[in-house]
């Protein structure tokens, strides 16, 4: 059923996030660890600040998209990856509607970038830095974050408070959750109908332009694999 929650306990981190340098992207929040506010040129898997020049995007491979749209979302992926090549491993225009075909299809790749076009013609999604497997428990890394592009650029930074990442369900994929009443993005085996609220693992609002529920008229998955 969707928006069905699970218990995992997850162990207290020890250590502490680290940033050489602080500022603010325009028009494109970063919202971080604990909620912290920093530049969409950050990396977080380092804790270190990278160049624009050094991070430029490649060929857009979306068709949701725009080029700078893509370009922006570039900015926040963790710096090790930009030297990869960015590809289109599924989409419902093309694969169907099917979350079953959605894991088949994308079976083994990693990271993924995963994006939705609602009803209400807003933009937003997951990133992903583990493959999709039927695990039967939250799993993901400190790496993993929400994000809207449309009507407004915001990424959703992991928060420390749990390890909520990530739930690989046969009817459902899940990501982010906590004390909070749902998930940060959950979305059914149809890819039809989902939900986002506010969740403790990500701190996000919700992504839908601030609705809860949403439709699905359009959804992609990119992958970062290195060939």
């Amino acid at each position: 059923m969707l928006g069905r929650r699970h218990s995992n306990s997850a162990p207290a981190l020890l250590t502490e996030p680290r940033f050489l340098k602080s500022g603010t992207y325009p028009a494109a929040l970063h919202h971080g660890f604990a909620g912290a506010v920093v530049g969409a040129g950050f990396s977080d898997d380092l804790g270190c600040y990278y160049g624009m020049d050094s991070c430029e995007a490649p060929c857009n491979p979306s068709r949701i998209l725009t080029q700078d749209q893509f370009n922006l979302l570039w900015q926040w992926l963790p710096a090790r990856f930009m030297v990869n090549e960015p590809r289109l491993v599924y989409a419902t225009v093309e694969d169907g509607c099917s979350l079953k075909r959605l894991y088949d299809t994308c079976e083994g790749c990693s990271p993924l970038v995963l994006v939705v076009k609602s009803a209400e013609k807003n933009l937003f999604g997951v990133y992903i830095s583990e493959p999709l497997e039927l695990r039967g428990r939250f799993y993901g890394s400190g790496e993993d974050f929400l994000f809207t592009i449309a009507p407004s650029a915001v990424k959703y930074g992991w928060s420390r408070q749990n390890r909520y990442y990530m739930l690989v369900e046969r009817t459902q994929l899940a990501c982010g959750s906590g004390s909070c009443v749902g998930y940060g993005f959950t979305i059914d085996e149809e890819l039809y109908r989902g939900c986002s609220a506010r969740c403790d693992t990500f701190r996000n609002e919700p992504l839908n332009g601030g609705r809860e529920n949403f439709e699905c008229v359009n959804l992609e998955v990119i992958t970062l694999e290195d060939d």
